[in-house]
């Protein structure tokens, strides 16, 4: 069984982690515009900037992806975990990732999305 290297390892986790920052975004931008804010805008604009940038970079990782011919797919879930088979290289590696794992993960990259704005 090969071992995916960290390169193609970024990618599969940006597959995985994007779509759910996405979400996150998404609902926060909802919220935002819902506050009563007096100055709401800056944070929209804050918001929506990262929101492109995440876009770009999932549809970055889709394209590396499909040219490489990989795939990440849910396998399964439970109450506090999922596991996701990345396809790589002609055979199928399971990867457990724990829900508080996820959560962690999920806000460092959004630590860095509202950093490069």
């Amino acid at each position: 069984m090969p071992v995916i290297k960290e390169k193609d390892l970024m990618y599969f986790e940006n597959k995985l982690y994007l779509p759910m920052i996405i979400k996150v975004l998404e609902k926060d931008l909802e919220s935002i515009d819902k506050l009563p804010f007096k100055l709401n805008r800056p944070y929209i604009k804050l918001v929506e900037d990262a929101l492109k940038l995440v876009h770009k970079d999932l549809k970055s990782a889709d394209i590396y992806l499909i040219r490489k011919q990989m795939q990440l797919t849910k396998w399964e879930s439970t109450a506090d975990s999922t596991t996701f088979a990345f396809i790589y290289m002609g055979t199928e590696e399971r990867h457990k990732y724990l829900h508080t794992e996820i959560k962690t993960k999920c806000e460092e990259i959004l630590y860095k999305y509202f950093t490069i704005n």
